[in-house]
């Protein structure tokens, strides 16, 4: 037995009532059932990814006073104290940025080996918009990442077997690339090499590994990155928001700001 059996039992037993639940409303689909599932789990982590959102905005906004320390701090141990002591005065804690990803892979893992061998109540609300309606389309090197799957017909596929076009890895790249462009700091990209070259490679490698997995699977990962592209950017709108409104608050002659304490 799998040491992952229990997570992956319950989220068989989560998926089928989602998707009874689509049935209540009048729209019997496993596809919607993944996407509502892929917000509770976003609803639920939210408070996390909040906290670690903010935590790397931070340390993106400390950025200047960083190189500072290292340029002045020759021993690299007596700049990495500093550097510390830096996050402790701002309590902001690094580690944050691993702790979702940590915490996201055994959900990942379980719906992987759920998806691949998942028993539909009704198969045929397994297909998804074109999943299950149209034929492998047949692309040099694409069309053998389908596996065993690849001369199956079309009424074969479901959102446990791979997309049969390529649309979602496609999507599952895009949005990969969107959120870490969203999530990292303007210029940092420029300025940084291997950043620039990582923002590239992952979406990328991401999509040649969602070539071959099921496409409920990865239906599920390009929700989740909406999700928490749209997360980033509303963070990101408060940072803007609260440094305009020191920048208002240093611009202001000290006659007037004293005033408006007063008051």
């Amino acid at each position: 037995m799998s040491i992952l059996a229990p997570i992956e039992n319950l989220l068989a037993e989560l998926l089928n009532n989602l998707y009874l639940l689509t049935k209540n409303l009048g729209f019997p689909s496993y596809g919607l059932a993944i996407i509502l599932f892929t917000t509770i789990v976003k609803v639920a982590f939210y408070p996390l990814n909040h906290k670690q959102m903010k935590a790397m905005k931070l340390i993106q906004e400390l950025q200047p006073k960083i190189k500072e320390i290292q340029q002045k701090e020759k021993d690299p141990q007596k700049a990495n104290q500093k550097i510390m002591e830096l996050y402790r005065e701002y309590k902001v804690n690094p580690a944050m940025g691993c702790l979702p990803l940590l915490l996201q892979l055994p959900i990942l893992w379980a719906l992987f080996s759920t998806l691949r061998n998942f028993k539909f109540i009704d198969v045929a609300h397994a297909k998804f918009l074109w999943i299950g309606k149209v034929a492998p389309l047949k692309i040099p090197l694409l069309y053998n990442m389908l596996g065993k799957y690849k001369d199956l017909p079309a009424a074969a596929f479901s959102l446990s077997t791979p997309d049969p076009i390529y649309i979602l890895p496609l999507l599952a790249g895009l949005s990969s690339y969107l959120s870490s462009k969203i999530s990292t700091p303007q210029g940092e990209a420029a300025n940084n090499p291997m950043t620039s070259s990582m923002m590239i490679f992952m979406p990328v490698f991401i999509a040649y590994i969602a070539l071959s997995m099921p496409s409920g699977l990865v239906l599920y990962w390009v929700v989740f990155n909406l999700l928490t592209g749209l997360q980033q950017f509303i963070i990101n709108r408060q940072f803007e928001r609260e440094a305009e409104g020191k920048e208002v608050w240093q611009d202001e002659p000290a006659g007037d700001r004293k005033k408006r304490k007063n008051r």
